[in-house]
């Protein structure tokens, strides 16, 4: 039987054709804005994931692992650190044949026999002495020695020797011992900063604390005889030409790779490799598929070892073997570390100006990349040390004195805290105790520390 279309059914059957096209592109649209959604949710996790893990990372950071002070960690100290000394067979405490230290040993410098001969001897009053009551040298070097080494406040200064000498002093008068200290240091700070920019290799570091209620820096520049530590209101290479020390300084500076040393005019730069390390086990820490931060760790302490064992031998350099076999190791490492880190994801919607973020690990990466020089100095250069310690442990006093004492009420007592240390850093490195230093300065006698020729 044949089959009959009619109009009415060719209309119904092009209607359906023109109903479910209609609705394949409706349903192509809403596929194309599921794909676009999903592709912009995905984006987001991988921001979100970047941002936690950054997040995480910022939250595991600890003296440790970063550049961030002991002070900062809190009443959860964090696992101590392997030291990077090697175990010896040596017991602990004194050895064998080594002379102790008690009060039965102690020997006076000068013995005055006084013998009473019977007549009538006038006495007079020393030179010193110009009014009926008068504070002795020995007691103004204990008031600077117990406010500045010692780190006591002002009013606990008074208290304690109140307590314990019933000698009541005003704030006044402590601050006014503090402060002539201070003045007759003037020359030999000038000294002080004159040799230390003339050396030939010195370690730089800062840190901010709070002076008449608003952040400071203090700037040091130091080595294994001199300290000077300056004061500036103003942070980076700004701070660092307003106290005018590391414009003047023309040698190796070893630092902890902060943007503004690069800035210093006529410098050669050395990195210093304890902050590597600590940033090393801060990414390895955080990154647990990571196999170059253990690795450039290794390479470090192994550099250090052979560096340190030539220099016991009196050796002057490594051999072509050692420097040859360290930077095809560091260049092997690098590489890897390419391949396993990758770009943070950008942040959809989002256009910043500058360079495109890297992320801590990457960017670590290409510090160590360009600055391979910097960072194996030491081995090539036996003046140079592996870390920056010195300007480290030369700057810790401070943030002991403003966790004790609080904040500096003046710029003016700020700096002559900072003259005071810088003196008597200096002092103990060219072998005086902090109490003598101080009671030279007091006396008006400082540059008695450069006595045995530290020049």
């Amino acid at each position: 039987m044949p089959i009959v279309i009619t109009e009415e059914y060719v209309k119904f059957l092009m209607d359906q054709i023109a109903y479910l096209t209609k609705l394949v592109e409706t349903l192509t649209a809403q596929n194309e804005a599921l794909e676009q959604t999903v592709s912009s949710l995905n984006t987001t996790i991988e921001q979100l994931n970047a941002t936690i893990k950054e997040l995480e990372e910022k939250k595991n950071k600890n003296s440790r692992n970063s550049s961030k002070p002991p002070s900062s960690d809190g009443y959860k100290k964090p696992p101590a650190p392997k030291g990077l000394r090697e175990k010896s067979d040596k017991k602990s405490g004194g050895q064998k044949g080594h002379e102790g230290t008690n009060l039965a040993q102690a020997k006076p410098d000068h013995v005055i026999p006084c013998m009473l001969h019977g007549w009538t001897r006038e006495g007079s009053f020393p030179k010193d002495i110009k009014a009926t009551v008068q504070y002795g040298e020995n007691l103004q070097s204990l008031v600077v020695s117990l406010n500045t080494v010692g780190a006591v406040s002002i009013c606990r200064t008074r208290e304690i020797l109140a307590n314990v000498f019933n000698v009541p002093l005003s704030e006044g008068t402590i601050t006014s011992m503090v402060t002539r200290c201070a003045g007759n240091l003037e020359e030999t700070i000038s000294r002080i900063g004159r040799l230390v920019t003339a050396c030939d290799v010195d370690n730089a570091d800062e840190t901010g604390f709070r002076v008449v209620g608003s952040l400071h820096w203090a700037h040091v520049l130091c080595n294994g005889k001199y300290t000077i530590i300056k004061l500036s209101g103003r942070c980076r290479w700004p701070g660092m030409q307003e106290i005018g020390l590391l414009p003047q300084f023309h040698g190796i500076l070893v630092h902890d790779c902060w943007s503004s040393y690069w800035k210093c005019p006529g410098v050669e730069h050395a990195i210093c490799c304890a902050h590597l390390l600590r940033e090393l086990t801060g990414i390895e820490e955080n990154n647990p598929g990571f196999t170059w931060p253990k690795a450039f760790k290794e390479l470090l302490l192994e550099m250090k070892k052979v560096r340190d064992k030539a220099v016991a031998n009196g050796k002057e350099g490594l051999s072509y073997y050692y420097h040859h076999k360290f930077s095809t190791r560091y260049d092997r490492i690098i590489e890897t570390a390419y391949q396993e880190t990758t770009e943070p994801a950008a942040t959809p919607g989002r256009k910043k100006r500058g360079r495109k973020k890297r992320g801590k690990a990457l960017a670590l990466v290409d510090r160590l990349k360009t600055l391979k020089g910097e960072v194996c100095l030491f081995t090539k250069n036996f003046l140079v040390p592996f870390d920056n310690n010195q300007a480290e442990r030369d700057l810790r006093m401070i943030k002991a004195k403003t966790k004790v004492a609080g904040c500096f009420r003046t710029e003016k007592g700020a700096q002559d805290y900072l003259d005071i240390m810088s003196y008597v850093n200096t002092a103990k490195k060219l072998g005086s105790n902090a109490y003598e230093a101080i009671k030279n300065a007091v006396i008006g006698t400082p540059d008695y520390i450069f006595a045995g020729g530290a020049e």
